[in-house]
């Protein structure tokens, strides 16, 4: 009797040894998703410009309809993802709201724009600008019927 118990010793230690390998494995492949998940998209995907915006915390009197995403531009800065907005409030309502968001975030309003209704800001990764103007958002035959606002952002070039 202790004879075949003697020859199953090497047999349990490998199935024990193959058993705590497989949850190491499966514990270090777990690892790497959740990093992965974590970690975010990358800088200048379309997830990411998408995350700026939605960090911003725009104000409820902006109504996503639509957004474009910028990924090869023969001019200008690139990639960038533009979206466009209904509103609800009067342009000088919106502009201050916009700008108390940007700066509660940590984005620097530039607020020497040409006008009232556009103005840009950056961090250290992006460049946003900021549409308001009636004018000029009619001008452009992406935006779609009803938009009163448009915020794009792009990355800053990092070189």
């Amino acid at each position: 009797m202790a004879d075949t118990t003697a020859k199953g010793a090497p047999f349990r230690r490998r199935r024990r040894l193959l058993i705590v390998t497989s949850i190491v494995v499966l514990i270090l492949g777990a690892g790497v998703l959740l990093f992965t998940a974590l970690r975010g998209p990358e800088v200048g995907l379309e997830g990411d410009l998408g995350a700026q915006i939605d960090g911003l915390q725009l104000p409820t009197s902006l109504i996503e309809l639509d957004e474009y995403y910028l990924a090869d531009c023969p001019t200008g800065p690139c990639p960038g993802l533009v979206r466009w907005f209904s509103a609800s409030a009067p342009v000088e309502v919106i502009r201050a709201e916009i700008i108390s968001h940007m700066n509660a975030t940590g984005v620097e309003v530039n607020e020497n724009s040409a006008s009232n209704g556009l103005f840009s800001a950056s961090d250290e990764t992006y460049i946003y600008f900021v549409v308001l103007d009636a004018n000029m958002i009619g001008g452009n035959r992406y935006a779609p019927p009803g938009t009163k606002a448009e915020i794009s952002v792009h990355v800053l070039d990092q070189t």
